[in-house]
């Protein structure tokens, strides 16, 4: 085993990295021996992030979503397009348009990947179903075959790469980069300040603690009044 083998085992792929097997959406080293890595639900309760992440989710889905073709002329709406027409009542029976762009966005814009599962009846798109990143998993087969697996409820599936429509930020051309894996530090920044400001305000914002000195001083009361008011 060389030395490239051994850090890969040591440390994992990232995403810029085109291998076969598991995709990982992470970096394969850490910046900073500090650096802990967060989860979504984590990170949202960071108030800076949320709201970059709700700014996102709420203007690309008020967007209209408008299925074209070339009439030879110009283009014009596809009225008859399968898309066009979930996209005009519901993409599937748990969300209307807004609802389902507003996950989508959630899922790309925080791990990097977006998943919807693509269901169809006799050729045709009935559904189309947002699927957690969090719980994605993507593999690589030596043949070069991308295989999906879901995990939910401690049971996992695999499902072909038809049936997925994958949406990736840019990272290696299987998988996309995770913002929140990589601005780790950032967030775990923004987290611990939150923590220290609680920390203190949970004791109505005056810092504790015990002033001590050598017992062998002895020290007079002018000198200990001097002391107490300094401190």
């Amino acid at each position: 085993m060389n030395l490239y083998s051994i850090y890969r085992w040591a440390f994992g792929r990232s995403a810029t990295q085109n291998e076969k097997g598991q995709q990982r959406t992470a970096p394969a080293s850490k910046a900073f021996t500090r650096q802990k890595t967060h989860t979504l639900d984590q990170a949202l309760q960071l108030s800076a992030f949320w709201a970059g992440i709700s700014r996102w989710a709420v203007t690309i889905s008020s967007l209209p979503v408008q299925m074209q073709k070339w009439n030879g002329q110009q283009w014009v709406k596809d009225t008859n397009n399968q898309l066009q027409l979930l996209f005009d009542y519901k993409p599937n029976r748990y969300q209307t348009t807004i609802e389902f762009f507003k996950e989508i966005v959630l899922n790309l814009v925080a791990t990097g990947n977006a998943y919807i599962l693509v269901n169809r009846e006799k050729n045709k798109i009935i559904s189309l179903l947002p699927l957690s990143s969090s719980q994605m998993q993507v593999n690589v087969q030596e043949n070069g075959q991308v295989i999906y697996v879901y995990e939910q409820n401690g049971s996992h599936t695999a499902i072909a790469s038809d049936k997925i429509w994958h949406l990736k930020e840019f990272g290696n051309n299987v998988i996309g980069l995770s913002p929140l894996e990589y601005g780790a530090t950032a967030v775990g920044v923004g987290l611990s300040g939150d923590e220290r400001a609680t920390q203190v305000l949970d004791n109505a914002a005056k810092p504790s603690g015990i002033l001590t000195f050598d017992s062998e001083l002895k020290l007079s009361d002018k000198q200990r009044q001097q002391l107490k008011t300094e401190f």
